[in-house]
């Protein structure tokens, strides 16, 4: 992943079927600690796939270890926590 880069997106499978979900995003913890979330895009409901299309440059603003995870809230108020899973985001140039 490049910091600054629009034309990324980022993909968490569940490996889990997630029909009757009624929101799904994708939560973050950045490399300087700070916490968020992006609003996913569900794919494959029977699969557990979701996306997230960087929108904005500011998405992905900083170089280090991003720590990803999904989070589902299903119709009947039960909540589904994914695994969480490190991508390294890089400056342009950077090795």
């Amino acid at each position: 992943m490049i910091v600054g880069a629009t034309d990324q997106v980022i993909t968490v499978n569940v490996e889990k079927d997630i029909t009757g979900y009624s929101t799904a995003l994708i939560k973050y913890i950045k490399p300087n600690k700070t916490t968020g979330q992006f609003t996913a895009t569900v794919t494959s409901a029977t699969n557990g796939v979701l996306v997230y299309e960087i929108q904005n440059a500011s998405d992905i603003n900083l170089a280090g270890d991003w720590v990803f995870w999904a989070y589902i809230t299903y119709q009947n108020g039960k909540i589904g926590i994914g695994e969480p899973f490190v991508v390294t985001a890089k400056n342009q140039g950077q090795l």
